[in-house]
C-alpha cells in the first residue's frame, strides 16, 4: 500500500478515465443534461480528421470528449485542473444555446437582402448550422467569421454568468495567444479572434476589422442568441469583408 501511495504522487500525468465521473457529475449539475465524457480516441474517425492539430477538446449533443491524458504541468493536479477548465469552457455551448441554432431564425436576423442560396442540395437531416454556411461562397471562411463571433457571444455570458472563471482563466488564454503570436504576423481574423473571442483590451486599429470589432461590441450582450452571431457573420463573410491566410475554425 505504501508503494502504491508513493507511485500515485510520483505520477504527473492525468488521465480522462480519473477524471471523468466528477466531470460528468459538474456537467450534470450545471447544464441539467446527460452528458456523457468520453476521451477523444472513442471521436468517429472522419470528425476526429477534422479537429486541429492541438484541439484539446470539442462536444456534440451527447458528450464532451477530452484527451485521453494530459501531462502538460509539472503536477497531477495542474493536469487535472486543465481538464476541469476545459469542460468549464465546453459546457457553455450547450448551456448557452449554441446546439440550439434554429436557422429559419438565423435567416430573419441576416441583413435585408441577404438570403445566397445554398450552394449544395439542402438535406433537412443536417444540422441547421451546417446548412447555414453551406449558404456561403467559402463555406469555411463562414466557419471561421461565426466561429470568433460566438466564441465573443460566449465570453459575454460567461462573464455575466460565472464573472469568477473568467477572471481567473481568461488571462491564461490571453497570455498562451500573445505567446504563440510573438514576433509574428497577426492575420486579420486571429486579430479579430483575439478581440471579440478573447476579450483582449487592444481592438484591431484600422480597417475592415476595426469596424467588425466595433459591430461585435455595439451589437452583441450575453442576452444575444446564437442566431444574432450569424446575422454578423452573413453581413460580413457573406460580403466577403473578412480574408485571412489561416483559418481558426478547426
Amino acid at each position: 500500500e505504501a508503494a502504491r501511495e508513493q507511485l500515485r504522487l510520483l505520477q504527473v500525468s492525468a488521465s480522462c478515465g480519473q477524471v471523468q465521473d466528477r466531470l460528468r457529475r459538474y456537467l450534470l449539475a450545471r447544464t441539467g443534461l446527460g452528458l456523457a465524457i468520453r476521451p477523444l480516441s472513442e471521436l468517429p474517425a472522419a470528425r476526429a480528421a477534422c479537429l486541429g492539430r492541438n484541439r484539446m477538446v470539442c462536444s456534440d449533443h451527447a458528450a464532451i470528449y477530452l484527451p485521453d491524458e494530459i501531462d502538460r504541468f509539472e503536477s497531477r493536479e495542474e493536469n487535472e485542473r486543465l481538464y476541469r477548465l476545459l469542460v468549464r469552457l465546453e459546457a457553455s455551448f450547450h448551456e448557452f444555446g449554441s446546439f440550439d441554432f434554429d436557422l429559419e431564425k438565423a435567416l430573419e436576423l441576416c441583413p435585408a437582402g441577404w438570403d445566397a442560396p445554398a450552394l449544395e442540395p439542402s438535406d433537412p437531416a443536417r444540422p441547421d448550422i451546417e446548412r447555414f454556411l453551406g449558404r456561403f461562397p467559402d463555406p469555411a471562411l463562414a466557419a471561421d467569421v461565426y466561429t470568433l463571433f460566438e466564441l465573443g457571444r460566449i465570453r459575454l455570458c460567461l462573464a455575466e454568468s460565472y464573472p469568477g472563471l473568467v477572471r481567473r482563466w481568461y488571462p491564461l488564454l490571453q497570455a498562451v495567444f500573445r505567446e504563440e503570436h510573438a514576433g509574428a504576423c497577426v492575420a486579420p481574423l486571429e486579430e479579430l479572434f483575439a478581440h471579440v473571442a478573447l476579450g483582449l483590451a487592444a481592438a484591431p486599429t484600422g480597417g475592415v476589422e476595426a469596424e467588425i470589432a466595433k459591430a461585435f461590441a455595439r451589437e452583441v450582450t450575453a442576452a444575444s442568441p446564437a442566431e444574432a452571431v450569424a446575422g454578423l457573420t452573413a453581413r460580413y463573410a457573406g460580403a466577403g469583408d473578412v480574408k485571412g491566410a489561416n483559418h481558426i475554425a478547426a
